[in-house]
């Protein structure tokens, strides 16, 4: 759980680090109602949940407005804006799309971040639809966009009908990496080589229209597509997905609430702030990694002895442990129990733990705590008249629980497993069920 903890750590100093170095865009001077900004979060939280998964960005930073940004390990950077639309406002044409949509405040944005060298990716994503008549609607825009190999000469005039629409809006809104100038009367006279076009055909290169489930479905679809799936690979009790979606949800709010009376977005250096601590201060506020979201989760419900869906994995060893309970009077019952528990906590473990160099330390602060535990059964065993090997199995049976741990058990265990824990400890020799071996 260290390790885990100290790799989160220098994580979140890194996604701090190259959220620091991103240039100012404008800021959008735009409201949300209180229905909108729990949508924003919402949004948010699908890509939080993302943090979890192999090859995840380092962190999710929340804005004060409708946008946000993943920060990855090499410093690529996802800019993400969220449009919500009423449904009797109907689809999204291309006009409305640049303007209302904010397509071009996203490329106004992509613009000044790429301006500083770093790779970045745009991501609109909104619940409405895109219009489909005519060929240079943004339907057929969406098309283009997931295309594996895109045509060039296709993208330039791509490029060139979205310029034209990026200038009709420049001309009621600042936006500083998109000229003032006249809009020309049809897109395809601009030519080729314009700066604008240019820079607007690489932007959509790396462009992602997303549609999402409405203000009214997003919640279900996110807890039934990715929150319950998640809590199913993992073995947890699915109904705890819930509690811990809306945890998320919350710490979105949170992070997009941080510091407010400043009124900054997160990727500015921060204008108000001189100090490189305040700047620090205010980025990690709004700063989501992994590890805020595994602790945002909520386990209610009681832990599966073996996870669902697994082949039961025997556990190696065994024969020291066999030969303890012998010694100790213990019974086959008693040696099947503990074999079987034994084999539930390794089968549990393996299942659970990601296979990486952090999982070491996770096993050892459980066994740490079970140790503990074996202490506290040894003492009551030898103040019992009853014979010693016995009384301690049955005390450790009466008292191995994850509840008594000092800390919260850093993977979904029950109090079998716990005991499965105290077993394997027995097989190597940590303690034996004869009073003699509870005292060397």
């Amino acid at each position: 759980m260290k390790e885990r903890r100290k790799r989160d750590s220098i994580g979140d100093q890194l996604a701090l680090n190259i959220a620091e170095t991103l240039p100012q865009p404008d800021e959008d001077g735009g409201t949300l109602s209180q229905a909108n900004f729990r949508y924003q979060a919402e949004i948010v939280a699908t890509w939080c949940f993302g943090l979890l998964e192999d090859d995840a960005p380092l962190a999710v930073i929340c804005e004060y407005l409708e946008d946000f940004l993943a920060v990855r390990r090499d410093g690529t950077i996802q800019l993400v804006s969220v449009k919500h639309r009423e449904p009797n406002s109907g689809a999204w044409s291309l006009f409305d799309l640049c303007g209302k949509g904010g397509l071009a405040h996203l490329f106004d944005r992509w613009a000044r971040v790429r301006a500083s060298g770093r790779e970045v990716y745009g991501v609109l994503a909104t619940n409405a639809g895109y219009a489909a008549s005519g060929d240079r609607q943004p339907a057929k825009l969406e098309e283009f966009c997931v295309a594996l190999d895109p045509d060039g000469e296709e993208c330039r005039v791509w490029a060139k009908y979205l310029a034209r629409q990026f200038l009709r809006v420049r001309q009621q809104k600042q936006l500083d990496c998109i000229p003032t100038r006249p809009v020309p009367s049809s897109a395809l006279i601009l030519d080729d080589e314009d700066e604008l076009v240019v820079s607007v055909c690489e932007f959509v290169k790396r462009l992602t229209l997303l549609r999402l489930p409405g203000r009214d479905e997003i919640s279900a679809s996110t807890i039934h597509k990715t929150v319950m799936p998640y809590f199913r690979e993992k073995g947890w009790d699915e109904r705890d997905a819930v509690e811990s979606y809306e945890r998320v949800v919350g710490l979105a709010e949170r992070a997009s609430r941080a510091c407010e009376r400043h009124r900054l977005d997160t990727v500015r250096l921060v204008a108000l702030l001189d100090a490189p601590t305040e700047r620090r201060k205010l980025l990690a506020s709004r700063l989501i990694a992994a590890e805020a979201v595994r602790d945002a989760f909520v386990f209610g419900g009681n832990t599966p002895l073996f996870p669902s869906g697994t082949v039961v994995e025997p556990a190696p060893g065994g024969h020291l442990l066999r030969s303890k309970l012998v010694a100790g009077g213990l019974s086959v019952t008693h040696e099947s129990l503990a074999e079987r528990c034994r084999s539930a906590w390794y089968t549990t473990w393996r299942q659970r733990l990601p296979g990486l160099a952090g999982d070491a330390a996770i096993l050892s602060q459980v066994e740490a705590e079970v140790l503990e535990l074996v202490l506290d059964a040894q003492d009551a065993a030898r103040r019992s008249p009853d014979q010693y090997g016995r009384e301690l199995f049955n005390q450790l049976r009466r008292t191995l629980s994850v509840n008594e741990f000092r800390q919260r058990a850093p993977i979904q265990m029950n109090d079998q497993h716990a005991l499965g824990v105290a077993f394997t400890l027995c097989d190597q020799c940590y303690f034996g069920f004869t009073p003699d071996e509870s005292e060397t």
